[in-house]
């Protein structure tokens, strides 16, 4: 019995393992022990669970065979439930599980189940292919039709009966499907018979599938065609719509005949090139170039296409090794890596400084654009020698001038500066060199440095704030730093950076401050003085001539006796303030453009209308078309004066009349003036003043 039970269970094409109460393995067959290459005595009396091992779908180590013990019942598991570890690979698998009852109670347990993972895998497949051809087919871009032959008495093909349109073609013909089917092709488009309907004739003839190409009139477009035999009296018809493409192709032969036109006139020499070789030893054909190239080497075009460079330039190649090791390196790594090569090189060949720009074009090709830089060079010398000159100017500069990168925060507001740049003439104006200040950000060199750093960076940062433009104004700020007075002006030189130039005006600060003291002082004389002063800007014409002035300045004591108010006088233009003619010929304007025209000051006595008074006044020219005036009223001087000479005349006449004379001494001079009537009654001949002893001489005789 043991026997039969055994062969019995060999014939069973699936796994099959038998289990004792305590889950150790009793026998298995052979089908396993070929699947898992374990002998079966080998297994015997092993726990079934530590030597098959399964996982859930989840990834968990789980044994049916606990589950079915647990449970107290059998069951049938697949792939879905279980999978199972063979030589470290999760096998798919379907089985079941049966409990062994002795006497009510689970003695054993009968595990089966078979590998069904290449049954799933191919069933997967075919399900997916299937759904791949029922959505290709359905969703087909290309045509396609299924026509049925029709021959005529002869037994020739003369015409097709449309039996299976897919959307393509009734969308490509422009009708339906119910318009189609059942209808003939010469029905459907008599127009297109004589081609088409010859070469679907060939084909049918032959049996041979064929690809015709041409223009369709009935649906107006060029048709790529693959008409094929299905069976002998089947025609299969697939059309692609090729009108893009030959639009394309049209476009493309005349852009191609626009390319060569251009590719003859452009001015950068062009050449096309193959690889030849291999790295340790590279050499190129001339497949293509273009006039200019030929007129850079001077060749003919038959000279060079379709020959080696190594034959062409053999002389170059000797008198430059160095160059064309370079040249040849470049254009090989373009040709097999694709990799675009730029360098500049002066080519003995084209006898010129040229910039060489190679580029891959597959299979083994290159294309190589050389473009002449003669010029650029000349001129990137020249900037250079610019550059230079600069630096010497920079370095060479009184003023101190620092450089400074503008710092972004994350909302692109400028949080502070870095110092990249500094003069020589800033390095001794800070006591500073570029080491100690470079990279240096702006707020930490100045807290370290000024006594009203936060004032300063914040004129810095508000500069470095504006939208940069070229016009941007100048903000100058006064820093008192480094035991100095430092005047600092800010402009934005480019997006990214500020300059600062700056000078050391300690000597000017201290010098205007005692300016503005002096001034003060003279301000204070200005409107204390018992004299009357005033500023007179004059008013030029177009011919620069003066037509008027006007009162810029005047003091308390002006306006006392002119007898007006400030705001009367000031910004006032004289003839609209006295309502006269300032050219009249007793007029003071006279006077005012002499001094403004020869700067020679003036003083003078004379009655002024405007005032009604006599004035005695100075004019002198302060700056361009300043003028200062000062005055003082000596009415009441004049009229003493006056009152003297009529008590004079009267003294004169009573001498004359009394014949007395009268002597007049002077102690300062001691010089005696005589009287006419003492001069008559002594005989004096003598004009002017005489001196006492003179006098007293002739006094003396006299008597």
């Amino acid at each position: 019995m043991k026997y039969k039970t055994e062969d019995v269970i060999n014939s069973i094409s699936d796994f099959i393992i038998i289990v004792d109460d305590d889950r150790r393995i009793i026998t298995t067959n052979k089908k396993l022990e070929e699947y898992i290459g374990i002998n079966k005595l080998d297994l015997a009396g092993r726990i079934m669970c530590d030597v098959f091992t399964f996982y859930t779908n989840e990834n968990k180590k789980s044994c049916p065979l606990i589950k079915a013990l647990e449970s107290d019942r059998s069951f049938n598991f697949n792939h879905k439930d279980y999978l199972f570890l063979l030589n470290g690979e999760k096998r798919l698998v379907e089985g079941s599980v049966g409990l062994i009852r002795a006497n009510g109670s689970i003695s054993g347990a009968i595990i089966t189940f078979r590998d069904i993972t290449d049954q799933v895998t191919t069933e997967a497949k075919l399900i997916e292919n299937e759904k791949k051809f029922r959505k290709l087919y359905n969703s087909m871009v290309n045509s396609y039709t299924l026509r049925k032959v029709i021959y005529d008495d002869s037994g020739n093909p003369c015409d097709y009966l449309y039996l299976e349109v897919n959307d393509a073609f009734e969308k490509l013909v422009g009708k339906k499907r119910s318009e189609i089917i059942g209808k003939r092709y010469t029905e459907l488009f008599p127009e297109n018979q004589e081609f088409w309907i010859n070469s679907y004739n060939h084909v049918t003839q032959l049996g041979e599938s064929r690809v015709f190409e041409g223009y369709v009139p009935a649906v107006g477009k060029y048709l790529r065609t693959h008409v094929f035999m299905v069976t002998e009296d089947l025609n299969g018809f697939i059309a692609i719509d090729v009108t893009e493409r030959k639009e394309l192709e049209l476009q493309l032969a005349k852009e191609r005949r626009l390319f060569e036109e251009l590719f003859t006139t452009l001015e950068n020499a062009y050449a096309l090139c193959e690889i030849l070789g291999d790295e340790d030893n590279i050499d190129f054909k001339f497949i293509e170039v273009n006039p200019k190239f030929l007129k850079y080497v001077n060749k003919e075009l038959e000279d060079i296409i379709d020959k080696k460079a190594s034959e062409l330039f053999t002389q170059t190649i000797k008198d430059d090794p160095t160059g064309t090791k370079k040249m040849l390196t470049a254009y090989y790594r373009a040709a097999k890596y694709g990799e675009t090569q730029r360098f500049d090189i002066y080519s003995n060949l084209m006898e010129r400084q040229i910039e060489v720009i190679a580029y891959g074009q597959g299979e083994n090709r290159f294309a190589a654009e050389y473009i002449d830089i003669s010029e650029r060079k000349a001129l990137q010398e020249s900037l250079r020698a610019e550059k230079e000159k600069y630096a010497e100017l920079f370095n060479s500069m009184n003023e101190g001038f620092v450089l400074l990168e503008k710092i972004f925060d994350e909302n692109g507001e400028v949080r502070d500066l870095k110092i990249s740049d500094i003069n020589y003439a800033g390095e001794k104006i800070l006591g500073k060199g570029l080491d100690e200040i470079f990279g240096k950000n702006a707020s930490s060199f100045f807290d370290e440095n000024c006594k009203d750093a936060n004032a300063s960076l914040a004129k810095l940062l508000e500069v470095s704030q504006r939208t940069y433009s070229k016009n941007d104004s100048i903000v100058k700020v006064n820093v008192k730093a480094f035991d100095k007075i430092l005047e600092i002006s800010t402009f934005n030189p480019s997006e990214n950076m500020i300059a600062i130039l700056f000078g050391d005006v300690t000597d000017q600060a201290r010098l205007e401050e005692a300016i503005k003291h002096e001034r003060e002082q003279l301000d204070l004389v200005f409107n204390t003085s018992l004299s009357a002063f005033a500023l007179i800007e004059m008013i030029i014409d177009d011919n620069n001539k003066p037509i008027d002035y006007v009162f810029t300045k005047v003091n308390p004591q002006f306006l006392e006796v002119a007898k007006k108010e400030e705001d009367d006088i000031v910004g006032v233009r004289a003839s609209k303030l006295y309502e006269v003619d300032v050219y009249r010929k007793d007029s003071m304007f006279h006077d005012y453009v002499k001094v403004f025209r020869t700067g020679e000051p003036i003083s003078k006595e004379f009655y002024s209308l405007a005032y009604d008074a006599y004035l005695d006044i100075s004019v002198i020219k302060i700056k361009d078309n300043t003028l200062a005036i000062s005055f003082t009223d000596i009415s009441e001087k004049k009229e003493m004066q006056d009152a003297l000479h009529k008590n004079l005349a009267v003294l004169k006449q009573s001498q004359e009349i009394a014949s007395i004379g009268s002597l007049e001494l002077n102690i300062e001079s001691n010089k005696i003036l005589v009287s006419p009537e003492a001069r008559r009654i002594l005989g004096i001949q003598l004009d002017g003043n005489i001196s006492f002893n003179t006098v007293y001489k002739l006094i003396h005789a006299a008597l």
